[in-house]
């Protein structure tokens, strides 16, 4: 989970996410598929969260470095957490993140989806003066505003080590996978205390982060959870026997 290979900061899931590098054209038309899906279930609102984040430079950079950082800090804080407080649940929710993980690589490879900051007709933001131009023609539905590329906002953790190989890498959504799956373990194996509110906030901050800055569409987020329901309902029936006969 929480390894990587020498010379390399990124975790051991983000060089493997990179090594199943997605091909443009397919992942274009992928993500076309996905926003005539949106249109006819009226979930296509990516758009104007994008333009409220894009236009306020501070809440961008807030965003950006909670969608480059945090997902790889809270998951292994939780199992840690399950390990040391929790052993008896520890190895069904070990199951669950690596299954999703594992499964979400074949998928990248499988269905590969252009984000909705590298859509056709969006402004590609290479230096301030495009960028002050995907600002100026956000008008349309169809143009969105890369707001990494814009503002940055991750500090000094920002010299090219958490760039994706992979921007197709789209669906599912592992951000908001592991988000869910943090808070389904906090909220069913810890104590009733104000941290199970905190837990369910934390999915709802990790869509708006993604959807803000413009790397997923609304379904990126639905595959995430599906995939999640898809590995826990695996394990339920496979592995959890053999975890409670084994009395661990």
């Amino acid at each position: 989970m929480v390894g990587g290979v020498p010379g390399d900061r990124r975790p051991l899931r983000g060089v493997l996410r990179d090594h199943v590098v997605g091909q443009q054209l397919p992942a274009q038309r992928h993500a076309r598929w996905i926003v005539q899906l949106e249109r006819w279930t009226w979930t296509l609102h990516e758009h104007r969260l994008n333009v409220l984040v894009a236009h306020h430079k501070r809440l961008a950079q807030a965003m950006d470095i909670s969608y480059g950082t945090i997902h790889f800090l809270i998951p292994p804080l939780i199992l840690i957490w399950l390990w040391r407080r929790h052993p008896d649940q520890y190895r069904r929710w070990l199951y669950v993140i690596v299954g999703l993980t594992v499964a979400s690589l074949f998928a990248f490879w499988w269905f590969p989806v252009t984000p909705p900051r590298l859509y056709p007709g969006t402004q590609l933001v290479t230096s301030t003066s495009t960028c002050r131009l995907a600002l100026a023609t956000d008008g349309s539905a169809s143009h969105f505003v890369d707001t990494d590329a814009c503002f940055g906002g991750l500090g000094p953790l920002d010299r090219g080590k958490f760039s994706d190989k992979n921007p197709y890498a789209a669906m599912p959504s592992l951000h908001m996978a592991w988000s869910a799956w943090c808070a389904c373990a906090v909220i069913a194996v810890g104590p009733r205390s104000r941290w199970r509110w905190l837990a369910a906030l934390y999915p709802g901050w990790t869509a708006a982060v993604v959807l803000g800055t413009a790397n997923h569409w609304s379904m990126d987020l639905f595959g995430g959870l599906v995939l999640l329901w898809a590995a826990w309902f695996i394990v339920a029936r496979t592995a959890a026997p053999r975890i409670r006969s084994d009395g661990k």
